[in-house]
């Protein structure tokens, strides 16, 4: 039905939740979308067969796309996807920092052919750094970024029932990616993006950062209630402190 994106080509070689959330956004805004699957399908094909038989997690993030099952470990499917990226707008990708430059599809290799490509990666601690190797779940990245502790009551912690460090990596992702679009536009160069989990969700945190670092104080847990606002709950904000006090 065209859209804003009619025209451009997204390669989705990502898996789990962040890339195909981010490929699928850009599906919805009229982007033509391949998206790169496992023989076999990809994980979240596994995880319940709600939708007529097929995954809620994968159709949920599948939608608008095409796809193609290849095996990226043979040197055949390697060379197709190569094919299909050399002629890619975008590409996004989230294996572990490394492996898709084994692969022969990294950037460096993909954008001596295709100059313009705008390249995304997504992992949970970024490309360089002293984590970049370590393996991220969204229950961890919760704990990591601090969004866990700050959940829950008093009395118990409560993870976020929602995938919030993909979609947090997933709405970054969509949003570099258009301002890269928009830069190519005015250059007529590509170029490499690099999305964190723990990066975004740390944003997500918005002013109790500052509590810690202006006055030494974390936020406690307080289940529905706001840490600064009224109506809330009974509390009342006091000058001293950033944890609430009972009226």
């Amino acid at each position: 039905m065209g859209g804003i994106l009619s025209g451009i080509f997204v390669l989705d070689l990502s898996m789990s939740v962040s890339g195909p959330m981010a490929a699928a956004m850009l599906a919805d805004a009229g982007a033509r979308v391949i998206k790169i699957e496992r023989i076999g399908g990809e994980l979240t094909t596994e995880w319940d067969s709600v939708v007529h038989g097929l995954s809620s997690a994968y159709v949920w993030n599948a939608r608008n796309k095409e796809s193609v099952a290849l095996n990226l470990k043979d040197s055949r499917g390697r060379e197709i996807a190569r094919t299909l990226a050399a002629r890619a707008d975008v590409i996004i990708e989230s294996f572990s920092p490394g492996t898709i430059g084994r692969m022969g599809l990294g950037y460096d290799a993909v954008s001596r052919s295709n100059p313009r490509v705008v390249y995304c990666h997504i992992s949970g601690y970024g490309q360089r750094g002293p984590y970049r190797d370590q393996k991220a779940f969204d229950l961890l990245v919760q704990g990591e970024s601090g969004v866990l502790s700050m959940n829950g009551t008093p009395g118990e912690i409560c993870k976020v029932p929602i995938s919030i460090a993909d979609i947090s990596a997933a709405m970054y992702a969509n949003q570099a990616i258009l301002l890269a679009l928009i830069q190519r536009d005015r250059t007529g160069h590509g170029q490499e993006i690099d999305i964190s989990m723990l990066h975004c969700l740390v944003s997500w945190l918005g002013y109790y950062p500052y509590f810690y670092w202006f006055r030494g104080e974390a936020p406690e847990r307080i289940g529905a209630r706001h840490h600064l606002l009224s109506p809330y709950g009974p509390y009342q904000c006091s000058d001293e402190k950033f944890v609430m006090l009972p009226c």
